[in-house]
């Protein structure tokens, strides 16, 4: 058996790609390979909530691709920046300047002159494809007149560069393409990720099939059993369907049963490092799968962009309350 921390970083770093996600993989590739064959790039806008997998997504991709030496320089297919907070076009261009270690991003705050520098460094280095995520961060602060240079912005690094690009962000996200049609037009591809679903059988069941999955790569001698149907319950409990919340909770658990030198991932372990980790609600492996409750997403959060100055304009989900008897209900 591995060593603790080895098979702790395993599980930490475990990505399981069901076939939503694969088929996500598959637009992402057509964008990067069809755009070599025109001379119009195939962009595409991918919105979703808090935790639904988005920068993991963004991750497994990006190491599909790394950049690599030649004789000649050095290439980066894949071109990946997070963005930050209250960004800018110019912090942007800067951002990804740094991203292929271009001293010029610290050199200058100039917006024409980090987009040209950016634009002719993209051919050199033979980018093939642009992802920005936390995209929302570059429109949710702006006027309507700031929203059109950018998308303006957005429009010329992909006609000037030739390399098409992949938008990550909040649902809200969608906003700037309303603000150019030409840019519209460039990102005709917009795909969500969205949370696993209980009332849905067929989500469900692709719950069910996820778990399994994440069962079978983890580094134990057996089984946990997590797609056992008392367990899908209560790990749907645990987690209101939000991935990121999910493998937290199969993370805590599998730690204890490590350090407890379990062959596999016992309900046990599960009570026990949610008592330890969650205070204040009812532990759902504990209870009663009849006494369980489940919340779903029913709208994602949004913003408000009306709000007035000192109110938070970002708009909480909409939530679904239910239990095991309204899932089954004829």
């Amino acid at each position: 058996m591995e060593h603790r921390d080895d098979r702790l970083a395993q599980i930490k770093n475990l990505y399981i790609l069901h076939p939503y996600l694969g088929s996500l993989i598959r637009d992402i590739n057509d964008c990067r390979e069809d755009s070599k064959l025109c001379n119009e790039p195939d962009c595409m806008l991918i919105t979703g909530d808090t935790g639904v997998g988005k920068t993991s997504l963004i991750r497994y991709y990006e190491k599909k691709y790394p950049a690599y030496e030649k004789t000649d320089g050095t290439y980066a297919p894949v071109l990946y920046a997070r963005l930050p907070p209250k960004a800018t076009p110019a912090k942007v261009a800067a951002k990804l300047l740094r991203e292929l270690h271009d001293p010029a991003a610290y050199r200058s705050t100039d917006e024409e002159e980090l987009t040209a520098g950016l634009i002719t460094l993209l051919r050199n280095m033979k980018v093939e494809l642009i992802i920005l995520d936390e995209f929302q961060h570059l429109i949710q602060k702006s006027s309507n007149n700031v929203l059109h240079e950018t998308a303006d912005w957005l429009k010329n690094v992909i006609c000037e560069s030739g390399v098409p690009i992949i938008l990550f962000g909040m649902p809200w996200s969608s906003r700037i393409l309303s603000c150019n049609r030409q840019l519209e037009r460039r990102f005709s591809l917009e795909r969500k990720i969205e949370h696993f679903y209980l009332s849905n059988k067929k989500n469900r069941e692709l719950f069910r099939a996820f778990l399994k999955q994440v069962d079978a790569a983890l580094p134990f001698e057996k089984r946990s059993g997590l797609d056992d149907e008392k367990m899908v319950l209560r790990l749907f409990s645990a987690s209101n369907g939000n991935v990121g919340d999910l493998m937290n909770v199969i993370y805590r658990a599998a730690k204890l049963a490590i350090d407890k030198s379990r062959k596999n991932i016992s309900r046990g372990c599960f009570y026990f490092s949610w008592r330890y980790y969650v205070t204040g609600e009812p532990n759902p492996f504990r209870l009663k799968v009849s006494r369980l409750q489940f919340l779903e997403v029913v709208e994602p959060r949004s913003w408000n962009w009306n709000a007035v100055k000192g109110v938070d304009p970002q708009m909480d989900q909409k939530i679904r309350r239910f239990n095991i008897n309204d899932l089954f209900k004829k």
